[in-house]
């Protein structure tokens, strides 16, 4: 051995360094002709940002026959509802696109040095990628083959993640999981008008490339108004889960200005239910009527080193909620839903519910038969009684009135005794039948007397 080290020293002494070189060129040429095959290579982090395709091919290969794999890591990623499977350091996964085969390996290598974390302890520093092998005779394919591993791992990703509800904490968002048993199957709605909703909510979710021909970002928008307690809130979250989409709720009084306004956009995910709820509470005023400084005047107070007006905090105007719905910056993002709730409507300034902003508007009213109806075979297994004769009369006849909340509540506060339930909603609707009576009698004598 001593020789044989002796003897490559000696030639590297002795041989030129040009042709060395050349040695080396030619020696990679004949492997490369005798094995025909490409490496790809996709590292964790590109700079010092993650890179995409790491994440995407990791959910993707989780999908593949990975168990097979003798060394297999096991993690349960943030917001996910089962463990991922990833394969552990030179173990390698095949997997087939278009009858070629392609073999990934996962790479970790170890870089000198540590790093200490915040409780002292000492974390080793490694870089992670993997690679792909192909025949040479494949590498056409392989945008195809990528395009094809984000489709699948971005769908893995959606089905398979937490739904999460983000609330505004100045100008962050604040997270925490979303568990909400609503449901289009459970939502006291009428049947019609449940069957448009979740067919426009079908249809816009399967137009992304409808929105990108036509030119405009792809997000809707509803208006939910009605009396308190016709289920606004059950309707958002039933959105929710039939689009499988995290909530950012938010809320308007804790919102300093315009640009916080920008930057709590700015920071929302893709696929996302954006609601305001009480919107027709919020002041909003017209950025031309609060006597707001202007950028000379704002500029020449701080020559002076006065501090700003309490009024360029005052909360967000109308213009910037309008720009936030419907603006350049609400581009930014995709498949994203804004629902605004009312409890009156007439308030709203128009601009700030015609369509492109509020494309759908929906009236969510007291109960009609089939509503109630709809409760009863909820809440008691019921479908059939000889009360809903009376109940059918009160709704339609004497136009009494509740609302899906207040029947709801009857119908909980007699679990098990479906009469004992009917029949309170019933006196609730005598009671309102006659308050309606009185109302138009009062109204009468006033005309009268006018």
């Amino acid at each position: 051995m001593t020789t044989i080290l002796a003897v490559l020293a000696l030639a590297r002494t002795l041989i030129p360094q040009d042709w060395l070189t050349r040695s080396h060129q030619w020696a990679a040429r004949l492997i490369s002709a005798l094995d025909p095959s490409c490496t790809f290579t996709f590292p964790e982090h590109s700079g010092t940002s993650p890179d995409q395709y790491y994440g995407l091919i990791k959910t993707y290969l989780n999908t593949r026959d990975i168990l097979s794999a003798k060394r297999i890591l096991v993690s349960l990623p943030k917001n996910a509802k089962k463990a991922l499977f990833t394969l552990a350091d030179g173990e390698t996964v095949m997997d087939e696109f278009c009858g070629y085969k392609f073999a990934w390996v996962h790479n970790v290598e170890q870089k000198a040095g540590t790093i200490v974390a915040y409780d002292s302890s000492e974390i080793s520093q490694e870089t992670r990628s993997f690679q792909m092998r192909v025949h040479q005779r494949a590498t056409s394919l392989i945008e195809r083959y990528l395009e094809h591993i984000t489709q699948q791992a971005r769908k893995l990703e959606q089905s398979d993640k937490e739904l999460l509800i983000h609330t505004n904490i100045f100008q962050c968002w604040e997270e925490q999981p979303f568990v909400h048993p609503s449901t289009f199957e459970t939502l006291a709605l009428d049947a019609d008008l449940k069957r448009q909703v979740m067919g426009r909510l079908s249809a816009f979710k399967a137009s992304r490339e409808y929105y990108a021909r036509t030119g405009r970002a792809q997000k809707m928008g509803f208006l939910l108004y009605g009396p308190p307690g016709t289920g606004k809130s059950s309707f958002i979250a039933a959105v929710a889960n039939f689009m499988h989409y995290d909530v950012f709720d938010l809320d308007l009084s804790a919102v300093e200005d315009n640009s916080c306004l920008r930057s709590l956009l700015t920071q929302m995910s893709d696929k996302a239910v954006v609601v305001v709820e009480d919107i027709d509470t919020a002041d909003l005023p017209d950025r031309r009527e609060t006597g707001t400084p202007s950028g000379k005047d704002k500029l020449k107070a701080r020559k002076r080193g006065a501090d700003q007006p309490d009024s360029d905090k005052s909360g967000p105007t109308l213009g910037g909620m309008l720009n936030f719905t419907d603006g350049l910056q609400s581009s930014s993002g995709s498949e994203r839903i804004f629902i605004f709730t009312s409890n009156c409507p007439d308030r709203l300034d128009p601009a700030l519910i015609r369509p492109g902003r509020c494309d759908m508007h929906v009236c969510l009213s007291f109960c009609d038969l089939g509503v109630f109806k709809h409760l009863l075979q909820s809440y008691m297994r019921c479908t059939d009684h000889e009360l809903l004769e009376p109940i059918s009369r009160l709704l339609h006849v004497d136009q009494a009135e509740i609302t899906p909340a207040q029947a709801a509540g009857y119908l909980d506060a007699h679990k098990g005794d479906v009469t004992a339930a009917l029949a309170a909603v019933c006196s609730h609707l005598e009671a309102s039948s006659r308050g309606q009576h009185s109302d138009r009698a009062a109204s009468l004598l006033v005309d009268a007397q006018a």
